[in-house]
């Protein structure tokens, strides 16, 4: 799922809130990199912004490259640019490898939760 909001928080600030926020509903500190979270909040992108930081990189670097990150966000914004390469969300999905779009599978929306 990708939201979308408005926030007065400077990235870096923004992602320890929502790691707190992470923890305070369920989610173990103890979890290694890449393993099954019960939460997991990731920035994608912050307007224009490119940084470049030890803990956060922007826009995020799976963006371009793995459909679970990319297509939500094609899907709710599609002419949105990416600050790096100035393509649209739409041209990086249609130049998106074949074998990694169709890694995408719906869920009927009544059994989301299973």
């Amino acid at each position: 799922m990708v939201v979308s909001f408005d926030s007065a928080m400077a990235p870096l600030v923004l992602k320890k809130w929502l790691r707190q926020l992470e923890y305070t509903c369920g989610r173990s500190q103890q979890q290694t990199r890449f393993s099954n979270r019960f939460l997991d909040m990731d920035i994608l992108l912050a307007g224009d912004v490119v940084l470049k930081h030890n803990t956060l990189r922007l826009p995020r670097p799976e963006l371009t490259k793995r459909a679970y990150v990319l297509k939500p966000l094609f899907d709710l914004v599609p002419q949105l640019t990416h600050p790096e390469t100035g393509q649209t969300m739409a041209e990086i999905w249609q130049q998106l490898d074949a074998a990694e779009a169709n890694t995408i599978r719906l869920v009927n929306s009544e059994n989301w939760f299973l």
